[in-house]
């Protein structure tokens, strides 16, 4: 007896098992079948009441010849044109040698601030460089690139 119910609850989770198997194929195969593992589903909501504008004065910045081994602060300046108070959430450097510094409170509408950045020119190679900062705020294109330029000299 106990051989039979044993046989008969193996054939039955069998069964169940096939038959799930086989529905979940039939949903993978219809157009309208949206898996939750999808990467399109997993696309976060943003926040859109949130987002204001930014208009920046400076995006790049030539800042000419300097001497290897000198330290040199950059301000990159923006307005807050939107309507929302504008929060820059980071300011990351390309590199070690630039040391990016964001602002600390809120801009509110129709006010100006400024994104600053230390630039060491001592581990530079003599002749021109190309440095960037990436900037993520709470505006619609969340990511804004600066870029500033120089051409290293010798420091005697």
């Amino acid at each position: 007896m106990k051989k039979m119910f044993f046989l008969l609850w193996i054939a039955g989770s069998t069964t169940f098992i096939l038959s799930c198997k086989g529905k979940a194929d039939t949903k993978k195969n219809d157009p309208n079948y949206i898996d939750g593992s999808s990467t399109q589903n997993n696309i976060p909501q943003e926040d859109t009441m949130k987002w204001t504008e930014i208009q920046w004065l400076d995006t790049l910045k030539d800042l000419g010849s300097l001497k290897k081994g000198g330290l040199v602060e950059i301000n990159f300046r923006f307005k807050n044109i939107g309507t929302k108070p504008l929060s820059i959430n980071s300011v990351i450097a390309g590199c070690g040698c630039t040391q990016p510094q964001k602002p600390s409170k809120l801009i509110q509408p129709g006010e100006s601030d400024i994104v600053k950045a230390k630039f060491n020119t001592e581990n530079q190679n003599i002749g021109q460089v190309q440095k960037h900062l990436t900037v993520n705020c709470n505006t619609k294109k969340s990511t804004y690139e600066l870029n500033f330029t120089a051409n290293i000299t010798a420091n005697n």
